[in-house]
């Protein structure tokens, strides 16, 4: 709703504002016991009732000042607009709590917009919500409600015959519960936000109690039917525990190992280092054998494992806490088919990476080829229709040229699109050209300063390469748009005498903590395909972030030949 004028004689806000007739009323003498009195009753209500103290408080505020209403009005959004929400009431508007008023058509948006109390006479003659209150307002005084420099609404009085009149006592008595509403909105906020968080937290705990009973439930399931190997052995190393899943990974039935030396049984694990493994738990630590390549004694053949040794400790003196060593536990995954799939899966991801890559070339050639050809003869059709008609109708005529600037727009757009997808430049020129040519149009669209430092020896690279270093760019730029709310980027791209070192800075907030440590499953698409493409070619992706921003770094090792030129041209 926008202010409009009644059918009155009001041209103005000026018209019913009378603030100045504050100051040169007589005051009626101050109620020190009254106003103490009310003091009480909000602290009172603060430290008992801390939802009910804005109500609280506007009640007091219409009893001190002899008020036939008084209110509290809150600024929010709403689906209209920004609107004052009257959130509490008190008098003979009290049916009205709730409703709203919109922000720049009322008194109360007068009020913050002057930023100080405001008197208003009959704002109804000006303000046509006003004009369907019952009963009619007579006078209004609004007080801004302020936190440090932020105004979070106002609190109001309003009389509703002539009788009454507001004075400087009122204003005053006004101010100082203005102050304290602040100062009670914020109590009230932060009681939300720590019962808020008071809820988050149990719903955590909630969470975490259910995991940890799940949790306990999946171990003792999984001890009850374990299908991985299991093994146990003594100080000596002589084998004290076989299940059958070690005689199905090995070939070696239990009672072919069971109190014998591991490695007199199996020599080969003291060629793989296994003795180490089999020292630490006897030394009380435990640890995990990743990729352990074991060739099975029957077939030959040879699989791989992961291997999780622990020490296992014997109580000497109940209750008093003190245990010994008394021998190790390993337990045995076998990986192969699992590494086999991994290896297969990053063949794949790599084609997929090289097939997207083709696709974007492809589009990319089809929209400069076909669409932005068709849309320069649109244009041309569209200027030699413009030349024939000569419209004398301007509003014919500027339709036609909207059509024209339409179409200049979408041509300039798809050739947008098309260098983004797959710049040819990429391919004639090399990296360090297209590379430059996208960051000149990246500041431009973004407003985001950009600095690119690219190593004078750098020479082309194999097109896989190039690519992959363009495509991490490129997404690391569009996150740092995206989410970082950084001003500035750094990009430097460097040679050593074995790798090439991609960095690209930033100087914003920084990313989540699961994220910059690669935690979990919330990391995103974008660098998860960073991540793969670097992988791809042996190489390797970094995220560091802090409160000085966040750097994406990639080690991409140099073929021989590459190494040998980059340490030529250093």
């Amino acid at each position: 709703m926008s202010a409009s004028h009644s059918s009155q004689d009001v041209s103005s806000v000026e018209d019913i504002l009378i603030t100045p007739q504050l100051f040169s009323r007589n005051s009626r003498p101050p109620d020190l016991t009254g106003e103490n009195r009310a003091l009480v009753a909000l602290a009172h209500e603060a430290a008992q009732n801390p939802k009910s103290l804005i109500q609280k408080l506007v009640e007091i505020t219409a009893e001190l000042c002899h008020a036939g209403s008084a209110g509290i009005s809150l600024l929010e959004n709403s689906p209209t607009g920004t609107v004052f929400r009257w959130r509490a009431v008190a008098g003979q508007l009290a049916a009205y709590q709730g409703t709203s008023t919109p922000r720049d058509a009322c008194s109360c948006g007068v009020c913050l917009d002057r930023r100080s109390p405001q008197l208003f006479y009959r704002p109804g003659r000006y303000f046509n919500y006003f004009e369907r209150v019952e009963p009619s307002i007579h006078e209004a005084l609004v007080v801004p409600i302020s936190s440090g420099r932020n105004f979070l609404g106002t609190l109001w009085a309003a009389t509703h015959d002539e009788e009454h009149k507001f004075d400087a006592e009122d204003l005053r008595l006004m101010s100082h519960l203005a102050e304290f509403s602040g100062a009670a909105l914020q109590l009230l906020r932060s009681i939300q936000s720590v019962s808020q968080a008071k809820r988050e937290l149990e719903d955590r705990i909630q969470q975490r109690t259910l995991a940890l009973y799940n949790e306990k439930r999946f171990n003792e399931d999984l001890i009850n039917c374990i299908l991985d190997g299991v093994f146990a052995f003594d100080l000596e190393c002589r084998c004290t525990i076989w299940n059958p899943a070690m005689k199905k990974i090995l070939r070696v039935s239990r009672d072919e190992i069971l109190g014998k030396n591991v490695f007199e049984v199996f020599p080969f694990l003291k060629e793989t280092g296994e003795e180490a493994y089999f020292h630490k738990a006897l030394c009380g630590e435990s640890a995990i054998a990743k990729g352990r390549v074991f060739e099975i004694p029957e077939t030959g053949e040879q699989r791989f494992f992961d291997v999780h040794y622990c020490p296992i400790w014997r109580e000497t003196e109940l209750g008093k806490g003190e245990r010994q060593i008394i021998g190790g536990l390993g337990l045995v995954k076998d990986i192969t088919e699992r590494k086999l799939a991994e290896d297969s899966l990053r063949e794949l991801s790599g084609r997929l990476l090289q097939l997207q890559d083709e696709e974007r070339r492809r589009i990319a050639r089809d929209l400069h080829d076909s669409t932005s050809q068709t849309i320069a003869a649109l244009m041309l059709q569209l200027k030699a229709l413009q030349n024939s008609l000569r419209l004398r109708d301007s509003q014919k005529q500027g339709a036609l040229e909207e059509c024209m600037r339409l179409a200049e727009q979408c041509g300039s757009e798809i050739r947008t699109v098309s260098y983004l997808l797959h710049p040819p430049m990429l391919d004639e020129a090399g990296l360090n050209s297209a590379l430059r040519w996208y960051v000149r149009g990246f500041a431009e669209r973004s407003g985001i300063d950009v600095s690119i430092h690219v190593a004078p020896e750098l020479q082309r690279l194999p097109q896989e390469i190039e690519i992959a270093l363009f495509r991490v760019i490129q997404e690391a730029l569009a996150n740092i748009h995206r989410h970082s709310g950084s001003p500035t980027a750094d990009i430097r791209i460097a040679l050593t005498s074995k790798e090439l070192v991609l960095e690209i800075k930033d100087q914003g907030r920084g990313m989540p903590p699961e994220v910059a440590q690669q935690k979990g499953g919330r990391l995103g698409v974008g660098i998860r395909g960073m991540r793969e493409r670097v992988r791809q070619l042996g190489g390797e992706l970094y995220i560091c972030s802090g409160r000085e921003g966040a750097t994406v770094r990639v080690n991409l090792p140099l073929a021989p030949e590459k190494a040998r030129a980059a340490s030529e041209s250093a």
